[in-house]
């Protein structure tokens, strides 16, 4: 992990200063593991995105959990999760439930562009915000099972780099893209602590693959899969996580970029 840290923050430095040689890169993101919400905000990205600004909204729908592996020879506790996503209508559920998996962030660097197979290259930074809510059973054997809900808001600086494949005359590009993100918890409730003190900061790193190119700008939108991964546990240790254990979260899903212009 350190090496890859090294890799990209080498890369952002050297793509800095060519700064006369390359264009502005400026990204804009929401995302949402309700579907509807997250239809709301395709229709949103949709109004932004105009061929005169220079900002790009993307649309994300996710797919997030956590998964919990503690031994219950230690202190006769079991704990696990009941719902690793929650995907509702807009109506009759909490807002907890309805606003799963809200995120907001923003990219901003530098960009060349090539005549060649490898179409631009890209370095920037990033910083994201990320609201989660975890439905987390637990099992004090003797004692019966309860589910407890758990918010967790977290704000995530980071650095990043993606390529764009594929020439000018293609039908068809691919962009792939690495977003290491440092996680720091802001807002904790839940029946594990009292306040973000409870829970862990760490490095998630994201990898999204991306196709574009004249066919689907037709269609005016372009379409993506991603993969995020929590490289630590989410909570600290405390009588209910005793080591060793694990709570560990994962994000995946897919990206619409819609365009107006066709």
């Amino acid at each position: 992990m350190k090496k890859i840290i090294s890799i990209v923050t080498i890369l952002l430095v050297l793509m800095s200063s060519l700064t006369t040689k390359s264009e502005t890169y400026l990204k804009g993101e929401f995302a949402s593991s309700n579907i509807w919400i997250d239809l709301l905000g395709i229709l949103a990205t949709y109004a932004i995105n105009k061929p005169k600004k220079n900002i790009v909204v993307d649309s994300y729908l996710t797919f997030s959990g956590i998964g919990i592996d503690v031994d219950p020879y230690i202190n006769k506790t079991i704990i696990s999760t009941s719902s690793d996503n929650i995907i509702k209508p807009l109506y009759g559920f909490k807002l907890q439930e309805l606003f799963n998996g809200f995120g907001t962030g923003i990219k901003y660097g530098y960009r060349n562009d090539y005549e060649y197979f490898l179409k631009s290259w890209a370095v920037y930074g990033s910083l994201h915000e990320t609201y989660n809510y975890y439905l987390i059973d637990v099992n004090i054997i003797g004692e019966g099972n309860k589910t407890y809900g758990n918010s967790v808001l977290r704000l995530s600086p980071g650095i990043g780099t993606n390529i764009t494949l594929g020439k000018y005359t293609s039908p068809v590009y691919v962009l792939l893209d690495f977003n290491l993100k440092y996680d720091i918890p802001i807002i904790y409730k839940g029946y594990f602590g009292s306040g973000p003190g409870c829970l862990k900061s760490g490095y998630s790193p994201r990898i999204t693959a991306i196709v574009g190119g004249p066919h689907l700008r037709k269609l005016g939108l372009n379409v993506g899969v991603f993969y995020e991964w929590m490289n630590y546990n989410l909570f600290k240790p405390s009588e209910y996580f005793i080591e060793p254990y694990k709570s560990k979260g994962m994000t995946f899903g897919m990206n619409v970029t819609m365009y107006p212009w066709n």
